[in-house]
């Protein structure tokens, strides 16, 4: 006994150290395999800086978010050694369900020893060949990790190496370089329309792997999901084939697999909690509906719980939110149609974006780039604001203005992004102008003396989206002359290009701007090269830019000649029966051809087909007044623009607009008041005593009485006089 216990101790010690170790040698093997390629990939990528795309503006901006970081690992997954039963076993016994978790049943949720295995080496493959081939060899082997992990760098190594041969081939035709996202717009070197990831996606290889992804979804965590989303999007996958004709268009296995990815990752966040989800996941995936336009259904609540996590994320995890993230899923969700009524939705997003500005104010040490606002995270953010905002009719008021300050002064002191502020500027002008936001002093002060440094560097749709701003924003934007004047002579000096598809609006949308701002360029030459531009470009002109060409025109009181002119009436003159004007259209053309003094001889065929023109415009006016369907602002344009043409109206047509002018005398503005005055007494009506009543009293308490309100001018108020005394009013002294 004494003999034998001893040894027998020993050896259970032994035994137990050996156990022991051994156990905790395979757990450590497990965790390198599963945890080290996942570190070594983190650093040897950096964030994508691709170039991001905008169309007004279409407006247009969206750049790919970084991807430093491989998808993880689905929660509670199983380590054990356990064999996966395969896709073709499970549809032998019948128990395969499409896109459903197939192999929860057999206890392995993508952790199997062969899952590890798969894994490793796709993130140690450095190209697409290698990637390829372990698709190849192992894809029917996939779990939902691989699926996704495979997806993910296929579209993150597919997508670099396409723009390493654009640029190449780029530089040695003598060519600048495009971005990704617009290259997706180019024709082939060859000519043709096709896809630009057509040699990665149109092949068997990847036609197995999009069925494993398909096949697995059921099986994939949020940051799976919204991987997925991403390089679905990021490589076009679902675009049809007639890539050239068509934007945005889906087939009907992409919309499937896009309703079923938006399903499943609301039931993931919301189980998981939005303050237990990485923001990236959340930013991935609303991109990659934005980038490919696709509306997610709110049907079964699918948006609203998505978004109702976002809110909670942004509560209660505000410090992990990176710049770029919110920048990203606000132009994820504006691209995409995905805006929301709900006001929580937007207020959270603009505290959480205000916490992270004040947590890296301007000039304070920065430990990590990525968690401070950048100028492109900047435009991006306001762009995507904007616009989401917009859609859902919410005013100026709704964006925080210590945000806007903030963000401006941040572009400012960022020099609104040194090489990159062309585009910056001209995404954030349009979002300030098209939300009305007053904008502080400083920004304006040192956006009017960038634009002329940078000017020569704008874009066609730069360019749109700055013009567009001097136009819509007059009281909120104030450009000086120099600005003004830059912008619209480098909009003449404009060359055409294969992708200068906006050309013709842009020169329509240059004149309304400047017609807006009441401003001809100090060089006379910039408005006779527009001209020129309107001339040549007259037969690609929409009907509604050729009326904003001559209604511009009119208000700077531009006489380009009698051929241009023609050029663009001549649309007027042959317009069909059902594309009658609108009254409003009518009043700008009336004006317009009265300020320009536009008006052929009535005894040549033109002349002839002129006069007729103008009364049938008189008379659609008249119809609208005797409807009662004016409003004062258009009354007032019409009858001033009869009076400028010296028209001899039929009786029964300038009693009716009269009428109406009575009728809104209370209504119109002291200025609209003046004009329907001098155009009653040009016009030479006889007003009842009644009537002349009415119009000396309103004259009288306006025009003629100085105050702070009124701003008529002595001229006006002298030529407002001898209107009235034309129309039987006495003296009035």
């Amino acid at each position: 006994r004494t003999f034998f216990l001893p040894r027998i101790t020993s050896l259970f010690k032994s035994w137990r150290y050996t156990i022991a170790t051994t156990m905790l040698s395979k757990s450590l093997t497990q965790f390198a395999v599963h945890h080290a390629p996942s570190r070594a990939l983190s650093k040897k990528r950096s964030e994508t800086t691709n170039t991001r795309k905008v169309k007004l503006f279409t407006a247009a901006a969206l750049s790919p978010p970084s991807n430093d970081s491989s998808p993880r690992r689905a929660k509670g997954s199983s380590s054990g050694t356990s064999k996966k039963v395969s896709k073709n076993a499970l549809k032998k016994q019948g128990k395969w369900q499409k896109g459903r978790a197939n192999y929860r049943s057999s206890g392995s949720t993508g952790g199997s020893k062969a899952g590890f295995e798969i894994q490793t080496k796709l993130t140690q493959s450095n190209s697409l060949d290698e990637l390829f081939e372990v698709v190849r060899e192992f894809v029917d082997q996939f779990d939902a990790i691989n699926a996704s992990t495979a997806l993910h760098r296929i579209a993150s190594k597919g997508t670099r190496e396409f723009e390493k041969k654009l640029r190449k081939f780029d530089k040695n035709n003598g060519d600048s370089w495009m971005s990704t996202a617009r290259a997706g717009r180019r024709m082939s070197h060859d000519g043709v329309n096709r896809h630009p990831y057509e040699q990665i996606i149109r092949n068997s290889d990847f036609d197995n792997l999009m069925q494993a992804v398909e096949d697995n979804l059921g099986n994939m965590d949020v940051f799976g999901l919204a991987n997925v989303a991403w390089s679905l999007a990021t490589l076009k996958v679902f675009e049809k084939n007639d890539w050239g004709n068509v934007e945005g268009g889906k087939d009907e296995r992409g919309t499937e697999m896009l309703d079923t990815i938006a399903s499943n990752f609301a039931k993931c966040v919301t189980i998981q909690g939005g303050a237990n989800v990485r923001p990236q996941a959340f930013s991935n995936l609303i991109w990659a509906y934005g980038n490919v336009k696709y509306k997610i259904s709110d049907d079964d609540g699918v948006l609203s719980r998505i978004y109702s996590q976002c809110e909670t994320s942004w509560v209660e995890n505000a410090d992990a939110w990176k710049p770029q993230e919110m920048a990203n899923l606000l132009v994820g969700v504006a691209h995409g149609d995905n805006a929301t009524d709900r006001w929580s939705f937007y207020e959270k997003l603009q505290n959480c974006a205000v916490h992270n500005l004040k947590l890296y104010p301007i000039g304070a040490p920065k430990a990590d780039m990525r968690f401070a606002f950048s100028s492109r995270d900047i435009s991006n953010f306001l762009w995507g604001l904007s616009k989401s905002l917009k859609s859902q009719r919410f005013n100026a008021q709704s964006i925080d203005p210590e945000l806007i300050s903030l963000m401006l002064n941040r572009l400012v002191a960022d020099n609104f992004g040194g090489s990159q502020s062309a585009l910056n500027i001209s995404m954030t002008v349009w979002a300030l102008a098209n939300c009305k936001c007053q904008v502080p002093t400083t920004f304006m002060n040192a956006l009017n003396r960038e634009i002329p440094r940078m000017a020569k560097r704008l874009s066609t749709s730069q360019l749109d989206a700055i013009a567009w701003s001097i136009g819509e924003a007059r009281q909120t934007l104030k450009y000086d002359n120099d600005a003004i004047d830059t912008i619209a002579e480098a909009i003449a000096d404009k060359r055409d290009s294969m992708y200068n598809e906006s050309d013709p609006e842009l020169v329509a949308k240059t004149f309304w701007a400047l017609s807006r701002r009441g401003r001809i360029p100090a060089d006379g030459s910039i408005i006779d090269k527009l001209v020129r531009k309107v001339e040549t470009c007259a037969d690609d002109l929409e009907r509604a830019d050729k009326l904003l060409v001559l209604h511009a025109w009119g208000v700077l009181r531009i006489s380009p000649g009698e051929k241009i002119v023609n050029k663009l009436v001549r649309t007027f003159l042959d317009e069909d029966e059902d594309e009658e004007l609108e009254p409003d259209e009518c009043a700008k053309l009336l004006c317009a051809y009265g300020r320009i003094n536009h008006r052929p001889s009535s005894s040549s065929d033109t002349g002839s087909d002129f006069e007729a023109h103008l009364e049938n415009l008189a008379k659609t006016l008249a119809d609208s007044a005797e409807a009662s369907r004016l409003n004062p602002g258009t009354l007032a344009l019409g009858l001033w623009g009869c009076a400028l043409l010296k028209l001899d109206l039929d009786e029964d047509v300038l009693d009716a607009l009269a009428r109406d002018a009575i009728r809104q005398t209370e209504a119109l503005r002291p200025n609209a008041f003046a004009k329907c005055i001098w155009a009653l007494s040009t016009l030479a009506y006889d007003p009842t005593q009644e009537d002349l009543a009415k119009l000396i009293q309103k004259a009288q308490a306006t025009i003629l009485s100085p105050s702070d309100v009124n701003d008529a001018s002595q001229s006006t108020r002298d030529e407002v006089e001898i209107a009235l005394k034309k129309l039987g009013a006495g003296s009035f002294a």
